[in-house]
Parts: structure tokens; C-alpha cells; sequence
């Protein structure tokens, strides 16, 4: 299944930069956990490589939320608030 976590991590990073270049001062992606790590504890390495890459882009992490937005499944889901970095940052 590597091939849906790079289409997953490829389409964090199309929409960063997408973001990043219109200009908008928010970027509010919902960033999802693998199937089956939604109810454990401990590191989830796909949302921080995605966050790492949204970072890369420029934008920085103002707050987030995590919320079951999963659909029927119920899993949970990331949602972070990222910001254009202010003066001086």
C-alpha cells in the first residue's frame, strides 16, 4: 500500500503549495491517520512527514485539532491551522 501513502503525501504537498502560491494567508488540510492507528497510542509517522512537508513549503503550524471526521468510519482525523510566518519569524 506505499503507493496510496505517496498519493497521500504527494496531494498534502500539490495543495501546500497551491495555497502557498495563490497567496492565501490559511492553509486547513485534514490530515488522516493509516487504517488501523486511529485507536493507539504513540508516534503516527504519516501525519508528521506530512506536516514536515507542508512545513517545507513555507507554512508554519498555528493550532490544530484532532476531531472524528472519518465519515462512517469514524476515524480520527488532524486538523491543523497553518499560517504564513509573521515579520521577523
Amino acid at each position: 500500500m506505499a503507493w496510496m501513502k505517496d498519493k497521500k503525501f504527494d496531494r498534502v504537498a500539490t495543495d501546500a503549495a497551491d495555497a502557498w502560491n495563490e497567496g492565501l494567508p490559511f492553509f486547513t488540510p485534514i490530515l488522516m491517520p493509516p487504517t488501523g492507528q486511529g485507536g493507539m497510542s504513540g508516534r503516527i509517522a504519516d501525519i508528521e512527514q506530512m506536516m514536515a512537508i507542508i512545513i517545507g513549503v513555507g507554512w508554519q503550524l498555528h493550532t490544530w485539532a484532532v476531531g472524528s471526521g472519518g465519515g462512517a468510519s469514524g476515524r480520527l482525523s488532524a486538523m491543523p491551522l497553518f499560517v504564513r510566518p509573521g515579520p521577523g519569524a
